[in-house]
């Protein structure tokens, strides 16, 4: 019996390594490279049984004249080894990746120190990153700022919603925001715990000549009328340049409302901005 259990798992794990291999085949000539459609003829994911073979995949990031230029490893429980052999692949000159989507893997610390290393390399070309619900606190967005501020960085969205990130947190990237090798236009902070400290700081970063964001989300960052004051105010600046804030599920008073409504109003002709402001 047991030597009936060992043959069906051999010939199981063998059928995953061809199934690997055929999906590599299949990818090297692709744009996007999803693991969420990882999945054999008979359309059963296959994936969370071939977890060992994730190394293989990523190499082929590494491959000559691989297309590749679009990764999404949204939700796959990504170990530091796997994350290690990414980060490495993004440094190689083969590389084309510009949009890179690591939603809801725990990076952490460790995980966001790896990946600052990599953005900082003259080979690495990412221009998009999904963060989403990856673990990441304030410590952790010290090291990304980091990356933010290199002469290698071509960060133009990063993408943060739901992690832990805290005004400490915020005031390195209002930090890096100010800096000329910036390039960051989209910026996603929902679902975070910035506060209305975490606000203020970048609403100054948002006056300075440096800064280049056009989009900012921070609904559901527990802010009140301080920081939607502050806001307003860095909205009058000539330096701002935001078109669309995402505000909603906060602590919004009638005094803040107001102040953004005045904002607004000082805007009419200048500049046209989208804010929401939903409770």
């Amino acid at each position: 019996m047991r030597r009936l259990k060992n043959l069906e798992k051999e010939k199981r794990s063998k059928n995953i390594q061809e199934e690997v291999i055929k999906f590599i085949e299949k990818i090297k000539t692709k744009e996007k490279l999803d693991l969420s459609f990882f999945v054999n003829d008979d359309g059963l994911v296959i994936f969370g049984d071939a977890k060992n073979k994730m190394n293989q995949i990523i190499k082929v990031l590494t491959y000559k004249n691989n297309k590749i230029e679009d990764v999404y490893f949204g939700y796959q429980n990504l170990d530091l080894e796997n994350l290690r052999l990414l980060f490495e692949a993004l440094k190689n000159e083969n590389n084309n990746i510009t949009s890179i989507d690591l939603r809801g893997n725990n990076l952490g610390v460790e995980g966001a120190k790896l990946l600052s290393e990599t953005l900082k390399e003259k080979n690495n070309k990412i221009e998009k990153i999904y963060l989403l619900k990856t673990n990441l606190d304030d410590e952790s967005m010290k090291f990304l700022a980091e990356a933010l501020v290199s002469e290698n960085n071509k960060i133009k969205e990063l993408y943060l919603f739901g992690n832990n990130i805290g005004s400490e947190g915020t005031k390195f990237l209002a930090e890096a925001l100010k800096d000329e090798n910036n390039k960051l236009m989209v910026i996603d902070l929902g679902w975070n715990n910035i506060g209305s400290k975490g606000l203020k700081e970048l609403s100054e970063a948002l006056k300075h000549e440096n800064n280049k964001v056009l989009v900012i989300d921070l609904c559901f960052n527990n802010i009140d009328k301080e920081g939607l004051i502050a806001l307003a105010d860095s909205l009058k600046n000539e330096n701002n340049k935001l078109l669309a804030v995402y505000l909603s599920n906060n602590c919004l008073d009638p005094e803040g409302i107001e102040a953004i409504k005045k904002a607004l109003d000082y805007l009419k002709g200048k500049r046209d901005i989208k804010i929401e402001l939903m409770i």
